[in-house]
């Protein structure tokens, strides 16, 4: 329970950090800085998926990206940005220990990333962690996390 609390925590702290005025399509949490405390677990994977139409909470609005010329290609982009972000911040942190001997797998589903019709633009997201134990396959944390975040559009 208290790997939870930690974690959720930690993660909820990553993903609000990065409301700031950003570019768009930037999901790098400025700032952050090393945990006083740490989970006792070895990260050894980490991977960022897009839910399939059966389990998403809201829209998914991926054509506004503009640097791609596609729909899928703009989920491809958010989904390797986004991991690049929370392994970023997850290593400033310096939350996971190299030498634990929990070896863990961290898994990130974005269920909801909408564009609100607002001046400033913000965006109203929702993803799913799960943390699982490698050697067990037991499920350790699962939380959904939300954020509403203003972003600034970059002209081109």
């Amino acid at each position: 329970m208290k790997f939870q609390k930690l974690f959720a925590i930690a993660v909820t702290a990553i993903f609000l950090s990065g409301c700031g005025s950003q570019p768009a399509i930037n999901f790098s949490a400025p700032n952050v800085g090393m945990s006083s405390r740490k989970i006792d677990a070895e990260l050894k994977s980490l991977t960022v998926s897009i839910a399939r139409q059966d389990e998403k909470t809201g829209p998914l609005d991926f054509a506004w990206v503009d640097r791609v010329d596609t729909q899928a290609n703009s989920a491809q982009m958010i989904q390797q940005q986004w991991q690049t972000a929370l392994l970023e911040s997850l290593n400033s942190m310096l939350i996971f220990q190299d030498d634990a001997t929990k070896k863990v797998n961290l898994s990130v589903k974005i269920l909801k990333l909408e564009i609100l019709n607002s001046v400033p633009k913000v965006t109203n997201t929702e993803a799913r962690y799960e943390i699982t134990d490698r050697k067990t396959g037991d499920l350790i944390f699962t939380q959904n996390i939300t954020a509403l975040c203003e972003i600034e559009w970059v002209m081109r």
